[in-house]
């Protein structure tokens, strides 16, 4: 299923990560099964995937549990159990592809696998996506298919998304600062005492730099993490390297000349 996933939402058929399954045992009992997996698994990140109380039913509270009709998504956790990190990313997943969903918080425990994944060995970065589910506990307990397909679009989305080596793209983008901004304090520094630098070559390379923190930000807005993890990087980079590059000069008392009239 997941590989199947995968491969509609255009991912290559084995992601960069392993994404494991595990249908654990003795939840209701102490999270006991939960707690032994992801002891031996040690995963990067542990998604639990529970149910939630349908909030279109008789007798359960909307203003305590938040608004979770059937038919409403998938609904992601948030609380002090749960890593808020995990929680932003599976909600940038369920926007990305245009999945619908709640928000669901947790004061203390959430009392599902998440609260014994969260503990397991050094800590586990631990988030929560449940299913609206009416009559909990009964022998009718019913849900709605398009949530269970909702939420499994989303773990896949949020797998892929995850996958994707954010780190190397990042290196990507300091790289490509570091020669810039190495060109540019390079250039700060040659002409501090040369009062024959024109004002129409200082002006180029500011209009050069702005032109490129213009470019790479909006990159930075998408919602394509490669994207967004480049342009982000490599923005802020130039433009901190436009306050290093001057104050580098300071800090080795060698100030810019002023330029003649």
């Amino acid at each position: 299923m997941e590989t199947r996933q995968l491969a509609e939402l255009g991912a290559e058929p084995e992601p960069a990560v392993a994404v494991v399954g595990c249908a654990v045992s003795q939840e209701e009992i102490g999270l006991f099964g939960s707690a032994t997996t992801s002891f031996s698994l040690s995963p990067d990140i542990g998604i639990a995937v529970d149910v939630t109380h349908a909030t279109d039913a008789p007798g359960i509270s909307k203003q305590e549990n938040g608004d979770h009709a059937l038919g409403s998504g998938p609904v992601i956790g948030r609380g002090s159990t749960l890593n808020h990190i995990v929680a932003d990313l599976l909600r940038d997943a369920a926007e990305a592809e245009g999945i619908d969903h709640t928000l669901e918080a947790s004061g203390r425990y959430t009392g599902t696998d998440a609260d014994s994944i969260q503990i397991s060995k050094g800590g586990i970065a631990a988030g929560l996506v449940s299913i609206p589910l009416r009559y909990m506990h009964s022998s009718v307990e019913m849900v709605d298919l398009a949530d269970v397909e909702a939420t499994i679009k989303l773990l896949t989305a949020f797998a892929a998304a995850t996958a994707t080596p954010i780190h190397i793209l990042h290196l990507i983008g300091l790289i490509l600062v570091m020669g810039m901004g190495v060109d540019y304090g390079i250039f700060v520094w040659d002409s501090a005492g040369d009062v024959e630098e024109t004002e129409a070559t200082m002006q180029s390379l500011l209009l050069s730099a702005l032109t490129t923190i213009f470019v790479f930000g909006v990159m930075g807005l998408s919602s394509h993490p490669v994207l967004h993890a480049i342009g982000r990087t490599t923005a802020l980079g130039i433009a901190l390297a436009f306050v290093l590059a001057p104050a580098s000069l300071v800090l080795v008392g060698r100030r810019p000349v002023p330029r003649s009239p």
